[in-house]
């Protein structure tokens, strides 16, 4: 029976898989009657069936570089090259935790990695930005089960809802799983507590390497239902230039900053590692309520291990940068410190301060010039770029003395237009000047 249906009017049925929270679209259903008539409802039904034609359809965006991935759908044919056709050409090279392939312009993918799977996390390289788009049945995460051995492991997630990561991870039992990281953010395990980070939720296309102290077999659980997007979330851009994609590896450093030798223990301060003059990771102070302590919890990025990092402060009240003693040498998925324990990181007393003067003349033809004032020996990159964002000129890269300096750009063989002049002062962004050619 089916009450409320009005005579004459049409009447949609629509599927829905209570267990996954998943309504099923494109369906084609044949509803057959062998008794009774319609007269404002249905009085007998004997049977209704339907033939599902396809599943869902997900779409999210793979960009420029490194992105850490998985997949919460299947297929019939779950190779690399039917589950990564929409973005031939885009792509260049995958790798799971025990195999890889390169994709060969007009061949396809080739290598020790064949399949796709719903438990696996992949680490995909592309050339170019694009989405990866599927159609498929979702994975049915309560019987989708991942086999995590002791040590680090690469894993996918299986549902198609963002969950709190304890809600996401509470079938693992206690202790037996220490440290999780996405590519943008992590979390450690505390007994008693749970997961505290910078990684608080787990989000559908994304990828993650988790950290076991003895091996488990779990599944995801689901906890309350609710409708979610297919949209991935990815990092965009900020003040100190850092694009997480440009890198393949990761680690974690939670730290303690004190300025003065006074422990730091508000939220006025940016913690910033660099690799050369190439600002590697950034975070702002995180309250940790089991000791009720301010930590900086840093993600730095690499391509290769052995790179030595350094480390500045940003005081957010005063705009200044503070310089901090300590070195440390990059490796891939190096984990060190936890809110317990952190990594100590001294300020000096310091801080490393700079003017830029406006350019000038300003419009100009065909010299255009400026001013920087360092207080300290810093390493300064002057660009010039066009309206486009296409870089025409490098005015200055290298080490600059603690003096007042004049730069200058010579523009004769440039077109009459607006340009910026960009200056950083040891890796961060210091200023970005308008500047008018006309001839």
């Amino acid at each position: 029976i089916l009450p409320g249906a009005v005579s004459g009017h049409e009447l949609l049925l629509k599927v829905w898989d209570s267990s996954d929270n998943i309504e099923y679209d494109n369906i084609v259903y044949n509803i057959s009657s062998g008794s009774g008539s319609f007269n404002g409802l249905f009085s007998a039904i004997d049977s209704i069936t339907y033939e599902q034609n396809s599943g869902i359809n997900i779409d999210f965006d793979v960009l420029e570089g490194w992105n850490w991935i998985s997949l919460n759908i299947f297929t019939d044919d779950m190779s690399l090259n039917s589950m990564l056709s929409s973005i031939d050409g885009s792509g260049e090279f995958i790798k799971s935790q025990s195999g890889y392939s390169d994709y060969y312009d007009g061949f396809g993918w080739f290598g020790t990695l064949e399949n796709i799977d719903n438990v696996s996390m992949y680490r995909l390289k592309m050339i170019e930005n694009n989405n990866i788009n599927i159609i498929g049945m979702p994975a049915i995460v309560s019987e989708t089960i991942l086999n995590l051995d002791q040590g680090w492991n690469w894993i996918g997630y299986t549902p198609q809802i963002t969950l709190d990561v304890n809600t996401a991870l509470s079938n693992i039992p206690d202790g037996n799983a220490e440290f999780l990281k996405s590519q943008s953010g992590y979390a450690d395990y505390y007994d008693g507590f749970g997961w505290f980070g910078t990684l608080e939720n787990m989000e559908p296309f994304l990828g993650y390497l988790i950290r076991l102290v003895s091996s488990v077999d779990f599944t995801y659980n689901e906890g309350d239902m609710a409708r979610t997007s297919t949209a991935i979330v990815t990092v965009s851009s900020n003040q100190f230039d850092l694009n997480i994609h440009d890198y393949e590896y990761n680690g974690t450093m939670t730290t303690a900053l004190y300025v003065d030798n006074n422990r730091v223990n508000s939220y006025d301060y940016t913690l910033a590692a660099f690799d050369g003059t190439t600002c590697v990771g950034h975070t702002d102070g995180l309250y940790f309520p089991l000791d009720g302590n301010i930590i900086f919890p840093l993600m730095v990025y690499g391509n290769q291990a052995g790179n030595t990092l350094t480390f500045k402060v940003y005081d957010k009240v005063l705009q200044e940068y503070l310089e901090i003693a300590e070195e440390y040498v990059f490796t891939p998925d190096m984990t060190l410190g936890d809110g317990f324990d952190p990594v100590l990181l001294n300020a000096s007393e310091s801080p490393d301060t700079y003017a830029i003067s406006p350019a000038y003349p300003n419009p100009f033809n065909p010299v255009v010039n400026f001013d920087i004032d360092l207080d300290s020996d810093s390493y300064v990159d002057a660009r010039v770029y066009n309206i486009s964002g296409q870089e025409v000129a490098v005015i200055y890269d290298g080490m600059l003395s603690g003096n007042m300096h004049k730069l200058s750009w010579v523009a004769s063989n440039q077109a009459s237009g607006i340009y910026f002049i960009k200056v950083t002062l040891d890796g961060v962004a210091a200023s970005n000047n308008k500047i008018i050619l006309l001839k």
